[in-house]
């Protein structure tokens, strides 16, 4: 006698659930069930490897010990096991009702903000930002003369501003610089290194 196994949802926690049903299926809000088993049909055939070849991926392949070892499958079963879960899920009234009501209150809740700080597009070098220095008068000779250290570092952006990073900056620890122009970001790399007496 073979053992059948059956997908069965009696009592969800839908609150984890990220996953919008209709979607899966490719359908509209309030769908009949009929429709909802047409569209699970179809999904069901278009991922599933025995009915579309092209999705055929290797059952296991052989490890270094020789012994075999799952491969890359479990994100297609993963796939037709959402699709038969919504299937389940739409089909049946009062868990419909369940995840619908869960699922929009989810969807209402505020998302709490990010505490990360701005998105950094790329990591740059110092070394490829270009010194900038400020030219000093000596009053006693008259003459200019520059600083040994420079003042601030300057690198071009894509839309033609650029990134400017100070010495202050630097010394403060400061390491993520946005763009004049456009608002974009970028962490500068650099290294502090104390200086001896």
């Amino acid at each position: 006698m073979a053992a059948t196994a059956i997908l069965r949802i009696t009592k969800t926690d839908f609150s984890k659930v990220l996953d919008y049903y209709y979607a899966v299926l490719g359908l509209e809000e309030g769908a009949s069930p009929t429709e909802v088993n047409k569209a699970w049909r179809r999904e069901v055939l278009l991922h599933h490897p025995d009915k579309n070849p092209s999705l055929v991926i290797p059952s296991c392949s052989t490890g270094l010990s020789g012994a075999s070892t799952p491969s890359g499958s479990e994100e297609q079963n993963a796939k037709i096991h959402l699709i038969n879960q919504a299937r389940l899920v739409l089909t049946d009234p009062v868990l419909r009702e369940e995840w619908l009501s869960s699922f929009l209150s989810n969807a209402q809740q505020p998302q709490k903000p990010k505490e990360e700080g701005p998105h950094v597009f790329r990591h740059i070098s110092l070394d490829e930002f270009e010194p900038c220095y400020a030219s000093t008068t000596s009053r006693a000779t008259g003459e200019a003369e520059d600083e040994e250290e420079p003042t601030h570092f300057v690198h071009p952006c894509r839309c033609g501003g650029e990134f400017l990073i100070t010495t202050e900056q630097l010394e403060q620890g400061v390491d993520v610089v946005g763009c004049e122009g456009c608002g974009e970001w970028v962490r500068v790399g650099y290294e502090v290194v104390e200086e001896e007496d």
